[in-house]
């Protein structure tokens, strides 16, 4: 464990590229409609305001595209943070 945290104390510009692979990962699966990513239509999306405002509009599916975009750019975000201007 001691290893792990002295490697992301070191690399702390990873975090951001497992956020983007996360990210990808849901953008991608939305995108074809992947069950085990996007699940039913029956069951329900919990989520705060601006996310019921994104579900109405655009669907589950449109919600899940909006979720894995958004954690993709975090995820590039935190990198070039943590990358370039530190």
């Amino acid at each position: 464990m001691e290893q792990i945290t002295s490697f992301i104390s070191e690399n702390p510009g990873l975090i951001g590229l497992f956020f983007v692979a996360v990210g990808a990962l849901i953008l991608v699966g939305a995108i074809l409609k992947w069950q085990w990513i996007v699940g039913s239509n029956s069951g329900r999306v919990r989520t705060d305001i601006i996310g019921r405002i994104i579900y109405k509009l655009f669907g589950r599916r449109g919600f899940f595209i909006f979720t894995g975009a958004g954690i993709c750019l975090g995820g590039i975000l935190w990198f070039v943070a943590m990358t370039f201007l530190t």
